[in-house]
């Protein structure tokens, strides 16, 4: 993990020297270095680097872009390691009801959107609002993957915390 934050950071550095600025790229190498700093523990990092990719998508993209939505997605699952839980839930919707307009109802992207915002809502105390949500998003990507993906995998362990009464944190 930690030679994946270098290369990032590498790439991250030269394309803010290289390309304009607000160019869609650099938004993306932040967004996939915040994912490798929440990874590795480093969330205080992630969050303002996450927050500079959104408001780029925004910025550069037009309301409803699939980018916008994974960026919200991916700020909302770092503010929910936070502690900042009502901001996660508001981002986390948002993205949710993004990619319910842009994608069919069994597209990957929204059964990721709904295991995420279950996993916040679990953690808000609202379990009847939660698992209805979560084992959709397993069965989805059970269905469309299979036991062995990452995502599967993901949404699984949010049901089984559930089972268990636990807080979760893919």
């Amino acid at each position: 993990m930690e030679e994946a934050e270098t290369l990032l950071r590498l790439a991250l550095e030269s394309y803010e020297k290289n390309l304009e600025e607000g160019h869609p790229l650099i938004a993306t190498v932040q967004s996939n270095l915040a994912m490798v700093l929440q990874d590795l523990g480093k969330l205080e990092e992630a969050e303002p680097l996450l927050r500079l990719a959104l408001e780029s998508d925004t910025n550069t993209f037009e309301p409803g872009h699939p980018s916008i939505a994974i960026k919200q997605s991916n700020l909302a699952m770092v503010l929910k390691d936070l502690g900042k839980l009502e901001e996660a839930e508001t981002l986390q919707r948002q993205a949710l009801e993004s990619d319910q307009n842009s994608f069919a109802p069994d597209h990957h992207y929204i059964a990721i959107d709904q295991y995420r915002l279950a996993d916040v809502l679990w953690n808000l105390g609202r379990a009847e609002e939660a698992k209805p949500l979560a084992q959709k998003a397993y069965e989805t990507l059970f269905n469309k993957f299979g036991s062995d993906h990452r995502h599967t995998k993901l949404a699984e362990k949010v049901l089984e915390s559930m089972k268990e009464g636990s807080e979760t944190t893919p």
